[in-house]
């Protein structure tokens, strides 16, 4: 098996070689230096028994559907995908999420997507969603606000979300916020 000495040192291939590690015990498995990959991380954030949701801006993806606070892995600062989710939060909407381990039990999905097109950027690429189910308390959604990438942001109950995807207005798999749900 090639194995670049350049390659193993680099932030993704360490972060790859850690979610492969937590997820299926395998310690090393090569991965493609020209395989344009990207992890992302999303944060299914709970108060009072509710789903936090905010309405995308119209110029983001999914723009103008519901979802959850997340965003991409910073990996030239070293960011794990608790730590960008933690970022993200605050980011797009003033959550003051507090900081947590990254490791197999505070995973709750793992989503795996191929040859997404993303203009500009790579004509083809792929990706790792990682998402988290995290409570929240009082102190953490004192400084909730909208963002220029996020607005309209409350709690909603299953039905509540259940309907915005029947409305085709949820950003999100409703099977996994269900399951979410279900998990409280």
């Amino acid at each position: 098996m090639l194995k670049s000495p350049i390659y193993r040192n680099s932030l993704r291939y360490k972060l790859a070689q850690k979610i492969l590690w937590l997820l299926f015990g395998v310690k090393e498995m090569y991965i493609s230096p020209w395989q344009h990959t990207a992890v992302g991380t999303g944060g299914l954030l709970f108060h009072n028994g509710k789903l936090l949701l905010g309405q995308r801006a119209a110029h983001t993806a999914s723009g103008g559907k519901f979802g959850v606070a997340g965003g991409y892995v910073d990996f030239e600062k070293g960011e794990s995908p608790s730590e960008a989710l933690v970022r993200e939060a605050w980011e797009e909407a003033g959550i003051h999420l507090k900081p947590f381990t990254f490791d197999r039990d505070s995973i709750f999905h793992i989503d795996q997507v191929h040859d997404q097109f993303l203009e500009g950027e790579f004509d083809k690429f792929s990706r790792l969603d990682i998402t988290f189910i995290r409570l929240l308390d009082d102190s953490e959604i004192q400084g909730m606000r909208d963002t220029e990438e996020m607005a309209n942001w409350r709690f909603y109950t299953l039905p509540e979300v259940e309907d915005l995807h029947t409305q085709n207005i949820l950003a999100l798999d409703i099977d996994v916020v269900r399951a979410a749900f279900a998990a409280l």
